[in-house]
């Protein structure tokens, strides 16, 4: 889920015009795409982790984790679900001890 490719550097946002890093290429389902900053994707109905448009989705709209796609979120609570099952090689603790 990186934005890497999707970030874009000190270019104006679609939106409200302000200039900032960070912006994202933001995809509409025609296939259409704006640049939006941080601010403008979360009221514009894009995911904030893929840019996807989900505005509308029932997945999206009322999330656990507002704001992201199912695809984004089941990533996220992936990566989370591994850093607790080897939280012990960041922190030497072994609960089951």
């Amino acid at each position: 889920m990186s934005n890497k490719e999707n970030t874009l550097i000190h270019d104006a946002c679609d939106e409200c015009g302000n200039k900032t890093d960070g912006l994202m290429t933001c995809h509409f389902v025609d296939g259409e795409t704006t640049k939006l900053c941080p601010d403008c994707i979360i009221d514009s109905g894009f995911c904030l982790g893929c840019g996807e448009y989900c505005s509308g989705i029932s997945s999206f709209d009322f999330s656990d984790i507002p704001g992201y796609c199912d695809n984004c979120r089941d990533e996220i609570k992936s990566n989370f679900d591994e850093d607790e099952n080897n939280k012990e090689s960041y922190c030497g603790y072994n609960e089951n001890t």
